[in-house]
């Protein structure tokens, strides 16, 4: 099998490579030519230097004769992007690999986000719920379901798959929600928000590039669209339990209610764009604490894989306990768990969370 793959640069991107590659797929990595350098084992693929606002004749060149091609490039959720910036990259830049992929690939696999879904608050969320493209998060998600319908609206040429991965962690996500979280709390920095009550649903990383290598090779796959998820969502105070437990630390039950955190972070969020129209950008970067950090923390949600496991027998086979002991392992070998600072507590700051 040929396949073509965007953002392998990227955590999600970069661990579907490299699974592709080890099960003997003729892998295709397309990247901006700034990029390259980013990308583990260049000498494992046939790399293409091209950027998505690339002439439509170097696109088709990089997708002629794929089997399928997966598009996971995109600009992530960053506070301060402008929507503008959003639909360029996410919305124009998947329309226009579509374009050079229809009469040349068989089968176009767009990853998208949960995100798109907003946040319903109920657990069993599922691919009948309605897309949100006003679902905040700084109008990335709103970009991500906008792209799912040029996705969806090419069906007739392509074989068109829409994958929807929830939080997903694991070895080499070094700037990953559950890779912060645990840095936080190893450095004693971190505090809840909230009773910590709701759910949260990650995935670990090898269950995603599973489900992710079925969207793009089971027959039954074509046409649809896929929520991947882990075995099961946990509660925020659980997940935090666990994480202090396996650092060997002593449960803290310190939380800052929501609504005291809520005010607090449109005031830092309204003071740090008020900065940024007075200094150079990008000057003071993110916001220590943002309504949507505390929308991870706070909102209650939870998804189903049921379509994925009936159509492509996609089973999630790693619990939480399994995929935080490899993370620990993976941060504690790259230097970045570092242990908890022998003097008082310093006053806790929100992680820098994100999906």
């Amino acid at each position: 099998m040929k396949a073509l793959v965007t953002g392998a640069t990227g955590f999600i991107g970069g661990a579907l490579v490299a699974a592709l590659s080890e099960q003997g797929c003729e892998v295709r990595v397309l990247v901006r030519p700034a990029s390259r350098n980013k990308l583990a084992r260049p000498d494992r693929y046939y790399v293409i230097e091209a950027d998505l606002d690339a002439d439509a004749g170097r696109l088709r060149e990089a997708v002629a004769g794929c089997d399928v091609v997966y598009h996971a490039a995109a600009i992530r959720n960053r506070w301060g992007t402008a929507p503008e910036e959003y639909r360029r990259a996410n919305v124009e830049g998947t329309r226009r690999l579509l374009d050079a992929s229809v009469g040349q690939a068989r089968r176009f696999v767009y990853i998208s986000s949960v995100g798109v879904l907003g946040w319903p608050g109920v657990q069993g969320i599922d691919e009948s719920f309605p897309t949100n493209k006003h679902s905040g998060k700084g109008d990335y998600h709103s970009s991500k379901a906008e792209a799912e319908c040029a996705v969806r609206e090419r069906g007739d040429e392509i074989e068109a798959v829409v994958a929807r991965p929830t939080i997903t962690y694991g070895p080499d996500d070094a700037d990953g929600m559950v890779t912060r979280l645990i840095d936080m709390i190893a450095r004693g920095r971190f505090v809840r928000v909230g009773r910590g009550e709701n759910h949260v649903h990650l995935t670990y990383i090898d269950d995603m590039v599973r489900g992710l290598i079925l969207t793009g090779t089971h027959p039954a796959a074509a046409g649809q669209t896929f929520i991947l998820a882990g075995p099961e969502s946990i509660a925020v105070r659980d997940l935090v339990a666990l994480i202090e437990k396996s650092l060997g630390l002593a449960p803290r039950t310190l939380y800052v209610p929501e609504a005291v955190a809520r005010p607090l972070a449109w005031g830092v969020e309204c003071l740090y764009r008020l900065a940024s129209t007075m200094t150079p950008p990008g000057r003071f970067g993110c916001p220590p604490v943002t309504q949507d950090k505390i929308d991870t923390l706070c909102i209650h949600r939870g998804f189903s894989s049921a379509k994925a496991a009936n159509l492509l027998d996609y089973v999630p086979r790693v619990d939480y306990a399994e995929g935080l002991a490899h993370t620990f392992a993976w941060m504690t070998e790259e230097g970045l768990l570092r242990p908890a600072p022998l003097r008082p507590t310093p006053i806790p700051l929100l992680p820098r969370l994100r999906d």
